[in-house]
């Protein structure tokens, strides 16, 4: 899978999160989303593990600063 279709498919899991229209990049954060605070945090990355069908471990989550950390983690996970 590469980074651009991980992106469309993040754009719609995060519009439908933060229910807004949401260009994203890597460097977007949670800095950048009015919304993103720590319940949404939590719902966004169940959002994420069904739509790629993997699961986070609890590191990874903590880890997570950014959306380009996101897309790494789900490459790194896919290639499983």
């Amino acid at each position: 899978m590469t980074d651009d279709e991980i992106m469309e498919r993040l754009t719609d899991v995060f519009n439908g999160v933060f229910k807004e229209n949401i260009s994203l990049t890597e460097t977007t954060s949670a800095n950048d989303i009015h919304s993103w605070d720590s319940l949404n945090h939590i719902i966004l990355i169940k959002k994420i593990e069904q739509e790629f069908d993997f699961e986070f471990d609890l590191f990874d989550v903590i880890e997570i600063k950014n959306v380009g950390d996101i897309v790494s983690h789900i490459q790194n996970k896919v290639k499983k």
